[in-house]
């Protein structure tokens, strides 16, 4: 009987521990599920992450379609949209310098005379199309004719040469219309230095001279013939010099060829 009861006791302690071992391994099968159920949840989230980003991408390419859509335009600089609407970049410092022929009048209804003409320019433009000048320019002219004079006891031949330069020089304004066109302006001081020379028998016997100051002004206008971008421009124009000098009205007008430097 007692042999029984240790049987019975062994089978029941046998039964618990095999009922112990296959609760654990259910436990640790549950959770390995649980570790892998988890880890493949992962894939499928990101996969339908990047399927919502492509899908917001369209509709929004789609959008920007019907609205009408316009990128923004690329920013350029003043140089860069001068030369895409054909005007020349004209900027800082600028000099000319121009040489012609002058019909130069003493006075406004008698002696008139065809003159040289030589002048130039120093300045800075203030915009692509305006530049503040300072304007030196100046023309010269001569003549002679032959008279006769009375010397130790005799006539004697002689020639009388004559000359005659006007200049101005002050502030003027340049201005480009239209980018081939130049207009320039100005007010300033203006003079004018008259000589005579006495010829006699060859040698030198009177030299006089004569100068004045006034006001006067130079008026010009020019066409551009050549240009070369944003360095130099080849023109030809029209130079008027009216000035008031010794109470008297004085002017010359003239063809004239300038290079100007950008």
């Amino acid at each position: 009987m007692k042999m029984k009861s240790v049987a019975w006791v062994v089978a029941c302690l046998a039964v618990a521990a095999q009922a112990k071992a296959s609760e654990a391994q259910l436990m640790s099968d549950v959770d390995a599920e649980a570790a892998r159920a988890e880890g493949g949840s992962e894939a499928p989230e990101s996969e339908q992450q990047q399927l919502s980003n492509d899908m917001k991408e369209a509709h929004e390419e789609v959008v920007d379609k019907e609205a009408g859509y316009k990128p923004v335009p690329t920013v350029t600089t003043t140089h860069d949209e001068s030369k895409a609407r054909g005007v020349t970049n004209r900027e800082g410092f600028t000099f000319e310098l121009g040489a012609g022929i002058h019909y130069t009048s003493e006075y406004l209804d008698s002696d008139r005379r065809i003159a040289g003409m030589l002048g130039g320019s120093l300045g800075w433009f203030l915009n692509e199309r305006t530049a503040l000048l300072l304007r030196i320019v100046g023309s010269s002219t001569s003549d002679s004719d032959g008279l006769v004079v009375f010397a130790e006891g005799r006539d004697r031949a002689a020639t009388r040469y004559r000359g005659l330069t006007t200049y101005f020089i002050g502030p003027q304004i340049q201005f480009f219309p239209i980018d081939r066109i130049m207009l320039a302006a100005g007010v300033g001081l203006s003079g004018v230095a008259s000589t005579a020379r006495l010829d006699i028998d060859g040698a030198d016997d009177v030299r006089t001279s004569d100068g004045d100051l006034g006001v006067g002004a130079s008026l010009r206008a020019g066409f551009t013939v050549y240009q070369r971008q944003d360095i130099a421009a080849l023109r030809i124009g029209l130079e008027a010099l009216p000035m008031y000098v010794a109470d008297e009205w004085r002017i010359s007008t003239g063809l004239v060829g300038e290079l100007q430097i950008f």
